[in-house]
């Protein structure tokens, strides 16, 4: 076993009482530990946790995404379309807009759409320039390069 702190002493204590006492398999000895360690109004916080959470500013969705399922692990009678909802909705807001559009079915499908579209907007900021061409039009560009260059109003004359 490689319990520790309050664990290991309740471990020992189990231990010392008589053999029927004790969990004889790895369920009962499961259920044990919870009913000892877990708190009785774990899915009431876990709901709390879970009507609040959001993706901070420098957080990975990997790690908003990890968050939210071990929230999702403590309360088992959450329904698919509950836990895509809560994901979505804490997501940053451009990730929010583009995982919703997309739709997704399943809280996995909802975290693998966030993580692809984070993974594209960071690939764009980091692209060679850092970030989209900026154009400017008020520069002629020759017409040798990239098609006809400006024409400035009035250099065309009219014939009469």
């Amino acid at each position: 076993m490689q319990l520790g702190g309050q664990a290991a002493t309740w471990w020992r204590d189990i231990r010392q009482q008589p053999f029927d006492l004790q969990p004889q398999d790895w369920n009962a000895f499961a259920d044990e530990l919870k009913r000892m360690f877990m708190p009785v109004n774990r899915v009431k916080l876990a709901r709390d946790k879970l009507a609040t959470i959001r993706q901070r500013d420098n957080e990975t969705v990997a790690a908003y995404t990890t968050n939210i399922r071990r929230l999702l692990l403590t309360i088992p009678s959450l329904s698919e379309d509950d836990k895509v909802d809560r994901y979505i909705r804490g997501l940053q807001p451009y990730l929010r807009k583009e995982t919703y559009l997309s739709d997704p079915a399943t809280f996995e499908q909802a975290a693998q759409i966030a993580a692809k579209h984070e993974s594209l907007r960071l690939s764009i900021n980091t692209s060679n320039t850092g970030h989209w061409p900026n154009i400017n039009y008020n520069h002629p560009v020759p017409a040798s390069s990239h098609g006809p260059g400006r024409m400035e109003l009035g250099s065309v004359r009219s014939r009469r």
